[in-house]
């Protein structure tokens, strides 16, 4: 399970779609979108990422 970010705090949730503020600094811009980039890869049938 991954560990929730430190710059959670510039997220904005809007129609359960997640984005980051344009006031984030940009260490959490960065780190907002490796996160993201994390949480969307595809898994095959059996939950192993796909590469």
């Amino acid at each position: 399970m991954l560990v929730m970010p430190e710059s959670y705090k510039y997220w904005i949730q809007k129609n359960n779609k997640f984005s980051i503020s344009d006031k984030a600094p940009d260490w959490a811009k960065k780190e907002f979108e490796e996160y993201q980039n994390e949480v969307t890869r595809e898994r095959d049938i059996k939950g192993n990422y796909i590469d």
